[in-house]
């Protein structure tokens, strides 16, 4: 009901709710600062602005971390992937990006958004969140926030805001990115806390999309979490498969570290151990280390679904879901 109020407005809500938090704060200060004990009065008013918007926040979303787990309610078995799944993983991911890297549309050599994506994905992850048995509101939007990098330089590509339903993205991001961060916000919108339980729908969404922009774009995201998964346990294994990437492939990925670099953190550690303690609180028991969970969750998925028998070369998983007409 909240998405509703603001999804029709040409600016993302939040903008609206600034403007007018701004002006009760205005409007406040100067009632409160002709009276006696302006400072505690002062005080005490922020403290009461405080303590109801964790109330609303709680009562909007917050309860949501406290869902039944994901993995239990799928009947998926936490995983530490060996070496062959790792490989198995790592190369229907190649495959799958070569082949995709060819059906994108393309200005020279830089990938060209196809323009459904605001469709298509709250589409797909519908699709996705209903046959695996769970409801799907698909009301929330998508909003870029500008100016870009406003959420890069603080480490997070995008949130979700409970207070107007809708979810948020850096203008910042590479258009390659912005397909799997919105899913990824999406699936916050319904109802979903853990970061980690968030990418894995977001995988589900995007690599599955029948638009060839959606699916390369998750198909990226999906290869840089496994590649630095990779990195740890599978070195050698990571270098011999990145080896078969298309130059396609690698100019893309190059453009995407490009273009992160150019939005740099500020005070990453304070930051992280923030967001870190936030979550702990939440109740999401491994806090930040939660966003890496995906590759556990997607060898569990792989796994139930019979994708992953040893020795078993893995057919790349193409679109598969159509979106409905603009």
């Amino acid at each position: 009901m909240v998405s509703s109020l603001f999804g029709f407005l040409p600016v993302p809500g939040l903008y609206v709710l600034l403007v007018l938090f701004l002006v009760e704060t205005v409007l406040n200060v100067r009632r409160i600062w002709r009276k006696p004990r302006r400072w505690l009065r002062l005080a005490l008013s922020g403290a009461n602005v405080v303590i109801w918007m964790v109330i609303l926040f709680q009562l909007l979303w917050g309860l949501n971390y406290r869902r039944e787990p994901v993995a239990h309610r799928l009947g998926l078995t936490a995983v530490v992937p060996d070496t062959a799944q790792l490989r198995l993983l790592a190369e229907e991911a190649v495959d799958s990006l070569n082949v995709l890297s060819l059906r994108v549309f393309r200005i020279g050599e830089e990938v060209q958004p196809s323009g459904q994506e605001e469709f298509a994905i709250p589409f797909g992850l519908c699709k996705v969140l209903e046959a695996l048995g769970y409801p799907c509101i698909q009301s929330a939007r998508v909003r870029l926030l500008q100016p870009q990098g406003v959420l890069l330089r603080i480490g997070t590509a995008g949130f979700y805001l409970p207070y107007s339903g809708e979810g948020h993205i850096d203008a910042g991001l590479h258009p390659l990115q912005r397909p799997f961060v919105m899913a990824h916000e999406l699936a916050h919108a319904e109802g979903f806390g853990d970061e980690g339980v968030c990418n894995f729908w977001a995988w589900l969404t995007t690599t599955r999309a029948s638009d060839p922009f959606v699916a390369y774009s998750g198909w990226l995201s999906w290869w840089a979490y496994l590649s630095a998964e990779m990195r740890y346990f599978a070195p050698d294994v990571l270098a011999d498969v990145r080896a078969r990437l298309a130059p396609t492939v690698r100019a893309d990925l190059q453009a995407i570290d490009e273009q992160m670099d150019l939005f740099p953190d500020l005070f990453p550690a304070l930051r992280n151990w923030i967001y870190h303690h936030y979550l702990l609180a939440q109740g999401v028991d491994k806090g930040l280390d939660s966003y890496g969970q995906m590759v556990g969750l997607v060898v569990a998925f792989r796994q139930k679904e019979g994708a992953l028998p040893s020795g078993k070369k893995l057919s790349p998983s193409l679109p598969q879901t159509s979106a409905p007409a603009r």
